[in-house]
């Protein structure tokens, strides 16, 4: 599925009812991934998100305090969603 990351996944209720995982390829992510997109593909057993930077499966087997980096961008598990998009900066 090609997402705009500048746009909120509207019909993320649907997920539910989608028994195949779902690549989601996002375009518009050089400022970092919309939280909302990594969850869906955590519910959507399989799924995985790919940028330009970084393809990231399994997040389904991620638990809570969990962190990923993608590109400049860190993402903490927390309460069962993705949270605290940091940019991550190099001195």
């Amino acid at each position: 599925m090609i997402c705009d990351n500048w746009a909120y996944p509207r019909d993320a209720n649907l997920i539910k009812q989608i028994d195949v995982p779902i690549d989601f390829v996002m375009c518009g992510s050089d400022f970092g991934v919309k939280p909302a997109y990594l969850d869906l593909a955590r519910r959507n057993a399989g799924g995985s998100v790919i940028t330009i930077q970084k393809s990231i499966s399994d997040m389904e087997n991620m638990e809570e305090g969990d962190a990923m980096r993608i590109g400049k961008f860190q993402y903490v598990l927390r309460r069962g969603l993705f949270t605290n998009q940091i940019e991550l900066v190099r001195y």
